[in-house]
């Protein structure tokens, strides 16, 4: 059971890390090309959940966010992880 807690907690740091990581090779992309990427000019991490190994999506001028993105990923049992270009913070949906 302890060891369970300790993989739970690292899977959450890996998965935060590879979003940020995400994050910041798209602003570093729309720095150099003065627009943000589409899906295919980055590379989209996995997500770790348990034994569920999923890509993070990347939501970029959908109907819902327009003129922003959008980083979403599964992280732990219960929650998914929204991240909102335009005010720069992540969310919980539960």
């Amino acid at each position: 059971m302890i060891l369970g807690i300790f993989a739970i907690k690292f899977q959450k740091q890996l998965n935060k890390g590879n979003a940020e990581k995400l994050i910041s090779e798209i602003e570093y992309y729309k720095k150099e090309n003065g627009k943000y990427p589409n899906k295919y000019q980055v590379k989209i991490p996995k997500s770790i959940n348990g034994i569920k190994i999923t890509d993070m999506e990347y939501i970029l001028n959908s109907k819902v966010y327009k003129n922003d993105y959008v980083i979403k990923y599964f992280d732990g049992y219960m929650y998914e992880k929204l991240y909102f270009s335009n005010s720069k913070k992540w969310h919980v949906d539960d």
